[in-house]
């Protein structure tokens, strides 16, 4: 069986993935008027929602939002000062530190008969 995970594709700004926080087609879907400014250009877009859109709270994967992380992981509080402090301490500790299974999302792929 294979499926798309859309929670997480690679994307890197600089040298991060920050694909666990940002899905270009989600977030053309969710603010389509920035995607528009920048005429399509994903480095732009990149640059803009790392440097502007995270501190707007803007949601780019609709797995995850800067403010469930803040209720639902309390250690998230006493690392985050900034909005976008929450999408780069997701970054670092999604995983090793469990963050991600504390906002509880799932995904059920759709499954297609293959011959």
């Amino acid at each position: 069986v294979e499926y798309e995970d859309i929670s997480y594709r690679p994307v890197y700004y600089g040298d991060v993935d920050i694909g666990l926080v940002y899905n270009h087609d989600v977030y053309m879907e969710l603010v389509p008027d920035v995607v528009e400014k920048f005429e399509y250009d994903d480095e732009s877009i990149i640059e803009y929602f790392c440097t502007v859109g995270m501190e707007e709270k803007h949601c780019a994967n609709k797995l995850f939002s800067p403010s469930e992380v803040r209720l639902l992981v309390p250690a998230a509080a006493n690392e985050c000062t900034t909005p976008s402090d929450y999408y780069w301490a997701l970054l670092d500790h999604g995983y090793e530190d469990g963050w991600l299974l504390k906002l509880n999302k799932t995904f059920k792929p759709e499954l297609y008969d293959v011959l």
